[in-house]
């Protein structure tokens, strides 16, 4: 799949810190990729990730780095998460929402 260039980068960072530029949320290891090897695994953290932005907008896309993906994208590693929103006041709600969340 064609994902878009790499953009703010979220974390475990209080709310109000990430200001978002564009409607797509990159939430770094999202899924540790050691001892997490079959696609549902995958799976499970995209449907959850999905899940929890959805709450704040519209998902038009939605995508995360497995490992035969490395290098793909500059910088995304395994377990990365690529969501796209609506708009960019989504996806700032989304991650305003989501920063503080712990899994």
């Amino acid at each position: 799949p064609q994902l878009p260039p790499p953009l703010p980068i979220v974390g475990a960072q209080p709310q109000g810190v990430v200001r978002m530029t564009a409607a797509v949320i990159r939430i770094q290891h999202a899924l540790d990729p050691q001892g997490h090897e079959t696609e549902d695994d995958y799976l499970d953290v995209l449907d959850d990730m999905e899940l929890g932005c959805s709450k704040h907008g519209r998902i038009l896309s939605s995508y995360i780095v497995r490992p035969k993906d490395a290098g793909m994208v500059v910088g995304a590693e395994p377990g990365d998460v690529f969501i796209q929103l609506g708009t960019v006041g989504e996806a700032q709600a989304a991650v305003d929402n989501m920063a503080p969340r712990k899994y």
